[in-house]
């Protein structure tokens, strides 16, 4: 997942995508640290901030996320980042764990389709000869990649059919004279 400067992006995003009506809203939820529990988290950032009193906790934070997630979170939580960790209440460290654990955004729309980067729908493959790519109700037209109504995930999939069915199609072609 990729967050940008309109939303998300990324492999999740694009294979997820297809799913979201583009009328309703939703919300995110997204766990940075999947691989510990809410105690385990805690007690993780209690020996960061044991190891480290004296420091901003804005600072002691990078010891734990990503960077660009420090800000993100500390937003989120409305905790502040540039006191002391020794100053941080109870209140505030439970408040950072759950936001840890549970960074939600409220999704509003996908952007527009003049942005896509695949597309479904298109020639149902019930009208294309499968082993020729040849249409079945237009003598010589081949159809092939994304204008077939095929929908893969992400991962070089598309690629992959556009390829093959292009080359079926430009054998196809070859043979057929």
């Amino acid at each position: 997942m990729l967050f940008t400067h309109t939303g998300f992006s990324g492999p999740i995003v694009l294979k997820s995508s297809k799913y979201f009506d583009n009328s309703k809203d939703y919300i995110v939820s997204i766990d940075l640290k999947p691989k510990l529990d809410q105690h385990t988290l805690d007690l993780r950032l209690l020996r960061e901030f044991d190891q480290n009193k004296n420091k901003n906790l804005k600072n002691v934070l990078l010891n734990v996320l990503i960077g660009s997630m420090v800000e993100l979170v500390l937003e989120k939580s409305e905790v502040n980042g540039e006191i002391q960790v020794n100053q941080l209440s109870k209140e505030d460290r439970k408040k950072l764990v759950e936001t840890i654990k549970n960074l939600e955004f409220n999704f509003k729309s996908l952007r527009p389709l003049s942005e896509a980067i695949i597309t479904i729908g298109g020639v149902s493959v019930k009208e294309v000869n499968a082993s020729t790519m040849e249409s079945k109700l237009i003598k010589n037209l081949y159809i092939v990649g994304e204008l077939l109504d095929v929908d893969a995930n992400t991962g070089g999939y598309n690629l992959t059919i556009a390829f093959s069915t292009g080359h079926l199609a430009g054998v196809s072609c070859i043979e057929g004279e």
